[in-house]
């Protein structure tokens, strides 16, 4: 990330020893879909977030994915590197732990500050503005909100009053199909006991 110090993070992907590094095909695409990756890349080389790196062991294709609000993004097929990296056995904390316990919540390029007052709120922004200037981080103003009662976390919806499920994601649950073979009957348990580990 430009302007932060490899001294204050820096990421690594581990790898099992047994997994052997895969070097997808390139796939084909759309003239259109092909400039607007260039442009892309050649913003992201300007702005310093890439590097070229010579006989990589590792290589993955570029996808576009559309975004909610209409735009593209490029993203890398990362699958394969995935299947390779060890699984974290560490479930995410529970949502009303991590509501209660924490001022400020931060998760890879998202962060939210919150507070019981308009006052602690005041005071939360200024240490999380200083602490951003500290290491000449920006902050994005399309993706900014201020001031929000309530807001989307992990999945839930959080307000002064409750916590609740986002009724997005439980769209997802409601629209599956009951299981009618053995198989899909143990897919689904397997879906369950997955959620379960989430679950107080």
């Amino acid at each position: 990330m430009l302007g932060l110090s490899a001294d204050v993070a820096v990421h690594r992907v581990p790898i099992k020893k047994e997994c052997k590094p895969i070097q997808q095909k390139l796939r084909r695409m759309r003239p259109d879909v092909a400039v607007k990756i260039r442009e892309d890349v050649r913003k992201q080389f300007d702005a310093g977030f890439l590097q070229v790196v010579n006989y990589s062991k590792w290589v993955a294709n570029v996808v576009l994915i559309l975004k909610k609000d209409g735009k593209m993004r490029m993203t890398v097929d990362y699958r394969d590197l995935n299947k390779a990296s060890p699984k974290n056995n560490f479930p995410l904390p529970h949502i009303d732990t991590l509501v209660d316990n924490t001022e400020i919540e931060v998760y890879f390029d998202d962060m939210i500050a919150k507070s019981q007052t308009e006052k602690e709120h005041i005071q939360v922004l200024r240490k999380l503005f200083l602490r951003l200037k500290k290491f000449q981080l920006k902050l994005n103003p399309t993706k900014c909100t201020f001031g929000a009662r309530s807001g989307k976390l992990l999945g839930f919806i959080v307000s002064k009053k409750r916590i609740e499920v986002d009724p997005n994601k439980v769209k997802a649950i409601q629209k599956l199909p009951p299981p009618r073979t053995q198989k899909e009957v143990r897919v689904f348990l397997g879906r369950l006991n997955y959620i379960a580990r989430f679950i107080s």
